[in-house]
């Protein structure tokens, strides 16, 4: 697992808490986060891409432009991360 580059608000990434918590499960996992200019061939040549998003929690991009795209090396321990976070979140709720 080397790194895990985010695509910078300012390029039109939202700032949704989902975001944010994969920020923070990566940090918690020793995984580098950073926000980074992300083109289309750059994410070509990625070892995987994922979506985060609140209603489907990490998911896997499996293919881009009619290029397969790998499955993200660190995914599976994000998801487990995550989901984690949320059974602990919500067994906290009244």
């Amino acid at each position: 697992i080397t790194s895990l580059p985010q695509r910078l608000l300012r390029a039109g990434a939202l700032a949704g808490i989902t975001r944010g918590v994969v920020f923070e499960i990566a940090s918690n996992l020793g995984i580098p986060a950073a926000e980074l200019e992300i083109t289309s061939a750059g994410l070509l040549d990625a070892a995987g891409i994922f979506l985060s998003m609140s209603t489907q929690e990490l998911v896997a991009v499996t293919e881009l432009d009619g290029h397969p795209i790998p499955r993200a090396p660190m995914l599976p321990k994000l998801q487990d991360a995550y989901r984690i976070l949320v059974r602990k979140e919500l067994a906290t709720k009244p």
